[in-house]
C-alpha cells in the first residue's frame, strides 16, 4: 500500500492548524512536525495556484479601482473553477518517516482531551486518511 496521504487542497490549512494545536510527545510530535512541513509545501502550491486563477479571472477596473471579472467569464464559472481547485488532491508522501507517522496515529487514537467543532471534524478526517495508508 502507498504511503501517500491525499488531502484535499481546501482542507490543508484546517488540518495543519489542528495538528499544530495538539500536545504531543516524542515520536508522535516529530511525526506531526514532519507532516506539517510537507503539508505547508502543498498549501503554498495551492495558494500559488489560487493566485494564478484569480489573475486569470479578475482584473482591476481602471475607472473605479475595483476588482471585477474579466470579460467573457461569469461568477458561476469562476466559482466552479475555485471549487475544483479546492477539491484537487495534494499528496503528501510519508514513506521516509512512516514510523513517526505511525506514532502520531497511535497518539491521536489514544488522545485524552476532547475535540469539538472544527477540531473534531479535522481529527476524524485525519484519522481516516491515516488509516487509508495502512500504517
Amino acid at each position: 500500500m502507498s504511503k501517500v496521504i491525499n488531502f484535499k487542497n481546501v482542507e490543508l490549512k484546517n488540518i495543519s492548524d489542528f495538528l499544530f494545536s495538539l500536545k504531543l510527545l516524542g515520536r508522535a510530535s516529530r511525526g506531526r512536525n514532519k507532516l506539517l512541513v510537507e503539508m505547508e509545501e502543498k498549501a503554498e502550491a495551492f495558494y500559488n495556484d489560487l493566485q494564478e486563477l484569480k489573475e486569470e479571472c479578475y482584473q482591476k477596473n481602471d475607472g473605479t479601482g475595483k476588482t471585477e471579472l474579466k470579460a467573457g467569464l461569469t461568477k458561476q464559472e469562476v466559482d466552479e473553477k475555485l471549487k475544483e481547485l479546492g477539491q484537487d488532491m495534494a499528496g503528501v508522501n510519508v514513506e521516509e518517516f512512516s514510523d513517526k507517522i505511525k506514532a502520531l496515529y497511535q497518539a491521536l487514537d489514544k488522545y485524552e482531551e476532547p475535540f469539538k467543532g472544527l477540531d473534531a471534524v479535522c481529527y476524524d478526517r485525519l484519522m481516516d486518511l491515516l488509516e487509508e495508508i495502512e500504517l
